[in-house]
């Protein structure tokens, strides 16, 4: 009796054993066949400013090797003009009307921001499903309006934010992180904040550029909040916009290095899947203004890079209607991880390479929160880009094809004008149903709202 409870015993841990053997086995079998993401996002990057999408200077070629080994999409669009609703739809896949996050101030006395709400715990991130999926995440962000107290460090194993710090060395920080050396699929978020103002002076680039364009970079003070150049009554053209964009192209050059020297350390067999793709783009009195405010393609459109694993489909050029809120379906799906059902975005596998028409729509909204310029709507589609506001009676439309850069007066078509702003109000309408949760903030006080009409970032 006594040997038949050995002998029992001794094939329930032969089996108990075998069964954690095999598990430890499938696990490593996962994760050799999941690679690692690495996902860098630049602020402020407008596309037509990359040598990738036919810039006139050499301003990104780390990025152009990456672009030859990647679908680079052409018309690949924001879904807001300023970081934090299309950050935020970056991580949630949901659309700024959907999630509701679009506001806040940055407070630079106190080195924080105010009026911006937390990211609702409500909403699945980007790096929870990484994570739920069996992958180490690393996130490393210079942008002030992307804190762990407001929810962007969600899901991170490791997250570091500096409060609008241009180090270009966040990859340095992700290495020295011992978790990083640790066996598994690694999934990394890197956010640039170059080329964001105050535009430095990255030399030798800035003054040969300047130099080139008849200029100077002296010729323009450094300002952290752009907008401030209106009072100078700069004229589009003249000698003081080439040297703000000498400046803002000498950034560019300098992120594309860190660029390099990040994918060089994070990746240096080409083995991972890369994205590179910006928040938005930046105005240079292109249409009346500075900085990011609008939904023209100078802001609208950003540079959009998938470099797959293996280089499948390097080199494709795809012109289909792509979003920032198809990065995250794009990643989960690579990844082999489930994407949810709430999600609005597509997987851009099936875009680049899709020979169905395109008949997609896009929608981007822009709030800039209390005093701040009010809500502002545009419809995209491959054929016609349609504005709704701010002011309340801005209602255009414009032929993209017959005029790309939207530099020449709108349509006269009340008709069309009528059908886009009634497709418009249904994308709104879809989006806004959609929402998971009210977001509440905490209104200024007055001392606050004082020192921030001093600092002008009120009215």
């Amino acid at each position: 009796m006594e040997k038949l409870v050995r002998l029992k015993l001794f094939i329930l841990v032969t089996i108990l054993g075998a069964t954690v053997l095999l598990a430890e086995f499938l696990r490593l079998v996962v994760f050799a066949s999941q690679p690692d993401v690495i996902l860098i996002t630049i602020d402020t990057l407008r596309a037509d400013h990359v040598s990738a999408y036919g810039y006139k200077r050499a301003t990104t070629p780390r990025i152009d090797q990456l672009a030859a080994e990647s679908v680079l999409f052409t018309e690949a669009h924001t879904v807001a003009a300023w970081t934090v609703p299309s950050v935020v739809s970056l991580l949630t896949g949901l659309h700024p009307l959907s999630h509701g996050v679009n506001s806040g101030l940055p407070n630079w006395e106190k080195a924080e921001v105010l009026e911006q709400p937390e990211i609702p715990a409500s909403l699945p991130l980007l790096p929870e499903l990484m994570k739920q999926a069996g992958y180490k995440t690393f996130g490393v962000t210079e942008n002030g309006h992307l804190p762990a107290s407001l929810g962007f460090g969600r899901g991170f194993d490791f997250y570091s934010n500096s409060y609008f710090v241009e180090t270009l060395a966040a990859h340095k920080e992700i290495t020295q992180s011992p978790l990083y050396h640790e066996p598994g699929p690694r999934f990394i978020w890197i956010h640039y904040y170059a080329p964001h103002a105050p535009y430095l002076a990255r030399e030798p680039w800035a003054t040969e550029w300047a130099r080139a364009a008849g200029t100077a970079i002296d010729r323009v003070p450094e300002l952290i909040d752009p907008s401030g150049y209106e009072k100078f009554n700069y004229k589009r053209g003249s000698q003081e916009i080439a040297a703000l964009e000498a400046r803002y192209d000498s950034e560019i050059r300098a992120t594309d290095e860190a660029v390099r020297e990040a994918l060089e350390s994070l990746d240096p067999e080409k083995k991972a899947l890369v994205i590179l793709a910006a928040d938005h783009g930046e105005e240079f009195l292109d249409h009346g203004n500075y900085g990011h405010i609008n939904h023209y393609p100078e802001t609208a459109k950003i540079p959009l890079l998938v470099r797959y694993p293996n280089h499948r489909f390097a080199g494709v050029r795809s012109s289909r209607l792509s979003s920032i809120l198809d990065i995250a379906p794009t990643i989960l799906t690579e990844a082999g991880a489930d994407v949810p059902k709430a999600f609005q975005g597509a997987i851009l596998q099936d875009l680049g390479t899709s020979p169905q028409p395109d008949t997609r729509e896009l929608a981007l909204h822009t709030r800039r929160g209390p005093g701040q310029r009010s809500d502002s709507l545009r419809a995209v589609t491959r054929m016609f880009h349609h504005f709704l506001g701010p002011p309340k009676d801005f209602d255009v439309l414009y032929d993209v094809v017959a005029d790309p850069r939207q530099e020449h007066p709108p349509l006269n078509d009340a008709e069309q004008t009528t059908e886009f702003a009634s497709r418009l109000a249904k994308l709104e309408q879809i989006y806004s149903e959609a929402k998971k949760a009210i977001v509440q903030y905490k209104p200024l006080s007055s001392a606050e709202a004082e020192r921030l009409k001093t600092l002008g970032y009120i009215n």
